[in-house]
């Protein structure tokens, strides 16, 4: 396994989701700061990313299937930074909305870049692996944010502000281009192998064609849609609202509640990730197309109980467990997802169909997952005291359909020798 190629890989990915996830951190004082309500900041948290990042991937994906991946994926982190730069000079909410849809024009190139790189980089026995590490770099992402963001966030806070001094929130922002610029860099000097930097020959295939092979094995597209879909919406809705939580349930400090959520989910995380590439592998070598589903729906049953514990827990050690836990499963569900959608697709139109599938799965468990359960919040109850309860009435009834969806796909398969592979 190319380790340089893999962990610069990794760390775009660590970097896009820091990107994304400093609002998890930074909402008590933006809210203080611009006067937003919690479904303002639900809107900001997923909304206006997962509606440009949904219209973008299909294109970014037939552009991955045509062009010179390595640099499109630079163009694509070029451009996301400049919305994070956005974000830092926002004076309200229209504009940092907008600099959100820039940020996800600009991630839109990223998993339809990196996942054919991987998969062309590496013999079969182990995708799931490969896979992984990559998404591992999303713990990280939201570690580095939680953690490092929330260390530089206490510092900033303390003491008195210079006369016309940039509000701490903004200069978080800031500070962390410096990892965006590094995550440039590495790519760069890395070389992935000539065949993975472009499709194979015959890559010409319009939007209509990676359609049509959707279409033609709907009954298992749809099932791993949802799958990816559930998984989305569960991780995407609890990293957003983690440390909001922990800070209106137990009274933390903004800073200290990023550092405990980032803190007990980066070990947690990880190791779920490559818990979960391991065992996609390892079961594949009997069940091949069927190992990522199984895996996938363990996974997703078993974070629901720990996710409850979290939402509900009279205690903070007794809500980080179940904090920690919900972390590992989630993360072994992660790539499953991933590695069965990249076994499914066709070389020549790998780009186009993650494009796809993964703009369905973004603009529903991204787009609308942060933001239900901001409005299910004010809702429920005033002043955001019903925070831990909405979650739960969002999220444990995807974690079902999601469940079911991924057991229902895998007897699909596990039922004939084989299956027909999602081509254009």
């Amino acid at each position: 396994m190319p380790a340089g190629l893999v962990l610069a890989l990794s760390l775009c990915n660590v970097v896009a989701t820091m990107d994304r996830n400093l609002f998890s951190l930074l909402l008590t004082p933006i809210k203080t700061s611009l006067g937003l309500g919690d479904t303002e900041l639900g809107l900001l948290q997923g909304t206006g990313f997962a509606l440009l990042y949904a219209l973008a991937v299909v294109p970014a994906g037939l552009l991955a299937d045509r062009l010179d991946r390595r640099r499109l994926l630079a163009a694509g982190l070029g451009l996301w930074s400049m919305g994070i730069l956005s974000y830092a000079l926002a004076p309200g909410f229209s504009a940092l909305f907008a600099a959100s849809l820039v940020v996800g024009l600009g991630q839109a190139v990223l998993q339809p870049c990196v996942l054919p790189i991987l998969v062309q980089s590496f013999p079969a026995r182990a995708h799931g692996r490969a896979i992984a590490v990559f998404t591992a770099g999303a713990v990280a992402g939201r570690a580095t944010a939680l953690i490092g963001g929330g260390a530089v966030l206490a510092a900033l806070s303390r003491g008195t502000p210079w006369p016309g001094a940039i509000e701490p929130w903004r200069l978080v922002i800031l500070l962390s281009l410096i990892l965006n610029a590094l995550a440039l860099a590495a790519f760069l000097a890395s070389r992935p192998p000539d065949g993975a930097r472009t499709a194979p020959t015959g890559a010409d295939r319009r939007h209509a064609a990676a359609l049509a092979a959707l279409r033609a094995t709907r009954p298992l597209a749809l099932r791993l849609f949802l799958q990816m879909s559930a998984t989305v919406l569960v991780l995407q809705s609890t990293v957003a609202w983690a440390p909001t939580l922990l800070h209106r349930r137990f009274d933390l400090a903004p800073a200290s509640a990023a550092l405990a959520a980032g803190g007990v989910m980066v070990l947690a995380g990880i190791c779920g990730h490559l818990a979960g590439g391991g065992l996609v592998d390892a079961a594949g070598a009997r069940r091949r197309r069927a190992a990522p589903f199984l895996v996938g729906a363990g996974a997703l049953a078993t974070g629901a109980p720990f996710l409850a514990l979290f939402a509900l827990a009279p205690g903070l050690p007794t809500a980080l467990l179940g904090l920690a836990g919900f972390a590992a499963a989630i993360g072994a569900a992660a790539p499953s997802s991933l590695a069965a959608l990249q076994d499914l697709a066709q070389p020549a139109v790998r780009g186009a169909v993650t494009g796809l599938m993964l703009a369905a799965a973004t603009l529903f468990g991204l787009g609308l997952g942060p933001f239900v359960v901001g409005l299910v919040s004010d809702g429920l109850a005033s002043g955001g005291g019903a925070l831990g309860p909405a979650l739960l009435v969002v999220v444990l009834p995807v974690v079902a359909l999601g469940v079911s969806s991924a057991l229902s796909a895998a007897t699909r398969l596990a039922s004939r020798t084989g299956a027909p592979a999602l081509r254009a």
